[in-house]
C-alpha cells in the first residue's frame, strides 16, 4: 500500500470513532488502544502516562525502539489523538496522528537516529492551557527526569491544503511569516509552516529547509511566534526543552476547524505524503 494510502486509513479508522475525549470515554480509550497497537505492531515499545482528568484515567502513550535509554540525547516527535467537542477532528488531529504513525513505521529499522515518538491525550478544550493538558504533564516529567531532549516536534493539523486564492489567513499577531523558497504565497493555503520561539531557531529553520528539500515542491514557510501556544509544542517552551509545530495553520484555513465537518473526505493524502517524506529525511538531517 502506498503511504497516501496508508495515511488515508489511519484518518478514516480513527474519524470513525468520532469523537475522542473525556466526554465520550470509550471512544477516547478505544482510539488509545488502536494507536498503541499500530506502534506495537512496527516493534516498538510502547508506554502510557495514566493520569486522572475529567473523572477518568487518561495516558498518553509513550513510544520508544527496543534497548532505547531516555538518557540519551534524542528527538521527540508527537501529537494529540483527542478531538474537539462534536467533531471527528479528521484534520485536528488525525491528520498529524496518521503521518506520526508512518514516521515511526520508517525509523523502525533505523537504531542509528534516536526517536522516541508520543501520541498525547487532552490537547483540547476543556484542558488545553491547563496542568491537565497531556503534553503538559509528558513535558513536566521529562523535566524532572533531566531527559536530554534535544528537539520536540509537534504534529499538528497536518491535512488541509488548498489551491484558491485567499484560502490562506494569518494570525492577528504581528509576525514575519517567511517562505523558505520564492515559490510560495502566504495567500494560498498549499502550504506548510513550521513555527518556533527564540530558542528553537536553529531547529525550526533546520526543520523547515529539510522538508523544502526533501518534498517534492509543497511550499514551506517557517515563522518565530513565542506567542503562537496552539498546541503541544507549548508544554515543552514552558519547560525550556526546543521545540517547533509543523501545521498546515489549522483555523487559519481549515473552514470545518472544530465542526463536525471535519472528516476524512476533506484532507489532501497525496500532499500529506510529499509532507511525511520531507519530515523523514528532516529528521535524518539533524545528524543525531
Amino acid at each position: 500500500m502506498k503511504i497516501a494510502a496508508r495515511l488515508e486509513s489511519h484518518v478514516r479508522v480513527l474519524s470513525d470513532m468520532g469523537e475522542r475525549s473525556v466526554r465520550r470515554p470509550l471512544a477516547l480509550e478505544a482510539a488509545a488502544n488502536w494507536i498503541e497497537e499500530q506502534f506495537q505492531e512496527f516493534s516498538y515499545v510502547t508506554s502510557r502516562q495514566p493520569y486522572e482528568a475529567g473523572g477518568m484515567i487518561c495516558a498518553n502513550i509513550e513510544v520508544v525502539p527496543p534497548g532505547f535509554s531516555s538518557d540519551r540525547p534524542h528527538y521527540l516527535i508527537g501529537a494529540h489523538y483527542d478531538s474537539a467537542e462534536g467533531t471527528p477532528g479528521a484534520d485536528d488531529n488525525i491528520s498529524a496522528v496518521a503521518i506520526l504513525l508512518e514516521l515511526a513505521r520508517h525509523f523502525r529499522d533505523r537504531p542509528d537516529i534516536p526517536l522516541r515518538f508520543a501520541a498525547f491525550v487532552n490537547e483540547e478544550p476543556p484542558f488545553f492551557l491547563t496542568p491537565l493538558m497531556g503534553s503538559r504533564q509528558f513535558a513536566l516529567r521529562s523535566a524532572l527526569r533531566r531527559e536530554p531532549i534535544q528537539g520536540m516536534l509537534c504534529l499538528e493539523s497536518l491535512g488541509v491544503f488548498l489551491d484558491e486564492p485567499n484560502s490562506q489567513q494569518m494570525p492577528y499577531i504581528p509576525v514575519d511569516w517567511r517562505m523558505v523558497a520564492d515559490d510560495g504565497d502566504i495567500k494560498v493555503g498549499n502550504f506548510v509552516t513550521v513555527v518556533g520561539n527564540h530558542d528553537s531557531m536553529d531547529l525550526m529553520k533546520t526543520i523547515a529547509c529539510s522538508i523544502k528539500a526533501n518534498s517534492h515542491g509543497l511550499p514551506v514557510g517557517y515563522a518565530s511566534m513565542p506567542e503562537m501556544e496552539v498546541s503541544d509544542h507549548l508544554s515543552f517552551w514552558a519547560e525550556g526543552f526546543p521545540a517547533v509545530m509543523i501545521t498546515d495553520t489549522a483555523m487559519f484555513r481549515n473552514l470545518h476547524y472544530h465542526l463536525p465537518s471535519d472528516t476524512p473526505e476533506k484532507l489532501n493524502y497525496p500532499v500529506m505524503a510529499e509532507l511525511f517524506r520531507g519530515l523523514a529525511d528532516a529528521l535524518e538531517a539533524l545528524g543525531i
